[in-house]
């Protein structure tokens, strides 16, 4: 049997704070892949004090559950020596391996002398400009080193997550010309529609809401790339509404959240005050149905949030169990930068109306414009950084006006009852097509292009 490496770096698993969404992937991959490979995770996070039997538990849980076997590598004096022990413990193993780059810091395994059984692909779950032009790429001699490793065919297996993604790498003809699609997908037993009274009364229970309330809500990062400052814009809209509109977030990222939660602390009183905002954390795809495991996973995200100061706010609307987006009557993702957009795929599974902007891979998923809205983002709303005033007041200017936007798009929606057979619609526009948008699909055409390299 082949072995499949993922790399993860310095990266947490399995629940990293910053890059859920290609955990999600990795577990999503892993529960149809662990009949076809042995599964291996290499990460350079060890256990800190304290901490150890989390660790235990996890390790063994995802063994168990997703067929992952998580290495703790060894972490070196700098990168290159960190790399150079991972890529020991992948020349340690029998037969076969491909190694799957899922941070493009690990490349640097690409480095290292190859042998005929040893194997690379790379995931890119973002657009090329976040490789190219990011935090981590703004040196020329990394640029340099990307831009061979693209055109000198090191990696012998490219999947983007999207066509959107493909043609942003038009400017690397070979890599272009040689990447593979293989849209993302999620558990669609878990992302399901509810019938009217299972959701009324798990609204009542998860969020302390009205059933005639309309809750919008926002799950992932809180970042500027998704489109935080809107969001910000947008509460302060709804702070001068006296109605029964709710906003629930279910964010994830430490200090990004952190900031986030003290800046609604500071600005939205009224919001506050009616307790028309909320709060949480979705934990509902990371557990197992191991109590051990999932108790620990719970201990873990309330541990975060309280260190944040959130637990004793009143805002906090604790974890979730069931996935936040089966319980509101508009998802909003008003993002930059979209690759794919694994929460904007999961609203639509689950039936849930969205309200997405109009860029990268978003508009692949949402194909029915009728239940849905793709809103276009002003130009000037992506200068990188403002240096000059005049670019900082056209930047708050296309802030302000996407908002505005993104609140047109809202009021249509608002006060629409939900409809069972209309979430049904919704879901089957992401379920029934040539590329359903499921785990097991995903899975399937990876594991088809990774056996394709070793023929």
């Amino acid at each position: 049997m082949k072995n499949l490496i993922h790399i993860y770096d310095k990266n947490d698993f399995p629940i990293d704070q910053h890059s859920y969404g290609q955990t999600i992937v990795i577990n999503e991959l892993s529960k149809y892949q662990k009949k076809d490979f042995n599964i291996y995770l290499l990460t350079t996070v060890k256990p800190v004090t304290g901490q150890e039997a989390f660790y235990e538990v996890a390790d063994k849980s995802v063994k168990e559950s997703l067929g992952i076997n998580v290495v703790r590598i060894n972490k070196g004096t700098n990168n290159a020596e960190t790399m150079s022990n991972m890529y020991e413990c992948i020349r340690s193993l029998d037969g076969q391996s491909m190694v799957d780059l899922h941070f493009m810091t690990a490349s640097r395994l690409l480095e290292k002398e190859r042998t005929p059984n040893i194997k690379t692909m790379a995931h890119w779950h973002c657009l090329s400009d976040l490789y190219s032009f990011g935090p981590h790429m703004r040196r020329p001699d990394d640029y340099k080193r990307m831009n061979g490793y693209l055109e000198d065919k090191l990696i012998d297996l490219n999947i983007g997550v999207s066509e959107h993604v493909k043609e942003s790498f038009k400017y690397f003809p070979n890599m272009h010309k040689n990447m593979n699609v293989v849209m993302n997908g999620v558990n669609e037993q878990l992302y399901t529609p509810l019938n009217v009274d299972e959701r009324t009364t798990l609204r009542e229970e998860c969020l302390k809401i009205s059933p005639k309330a309309t809750v919008i809500g926002y799950v992932g990062r809180m970042q500027e790339l998704k489109g935080v400052d809107i969001i910000k814009n947008l509460l302060e809209k709804l702070e001068s509404q006296n109605d029964e509109t709710y906003f629930v977030f279910a964010s994830s990222n430490g200090l990004d959240r952190t900031n986030f939660f003290k800046y609604v602390e500071d600005n939205c009183s009224e919001l506050i005050d009616s307790k028309r905002i909320r709060i949480g954390f979705d934990i509902s795809k990371f557990l197992t149905g191991q109590k051990e495991y999932d108790n620990l996973v719970s201990e873990s995200f309330k541990s975060s949030l309280s260190n944040d100061g959130i637990t004793d706010s009143e805002i906090y609307a604790g974890l979730f169990t069931t996935p936040l987006v089966q319980l509101l009557d508009i998802y909003l993702h008003p993002a930059r930068s979209e690759a794919l957009g694994l929460s904007v795929v999961e609203a639509q599974m689950a039936g849930t109306r969205t309200i997405a902007s109009y860029i990268g891979g978003i508009p692949e998923v949402i194909t029915d414009i009728k239940n849905n809205r793709l809103v276009p983002l002003p130009l000037d709303i992506n200068i990188p950084y403002p240096k000059t005033n005049d670019e900082l007041i056209l930047k708050s200017r296309a802030v302000e006006q996407a908002a505005t936007d993104f609140m047109d798009a809202i009021e249509k929606f608002k006060g629409m009852p939900y409809d069972f057979d209309t979430a049904n619609k919704i879901r089957k526009s992401v379920l029934l097509r040539d590329n359903p948008l499921t785990s097991e699909r995903m899975a399937y055409q990876t594991t088809k292009l990774i056996n394709k390299v070793f023929e």
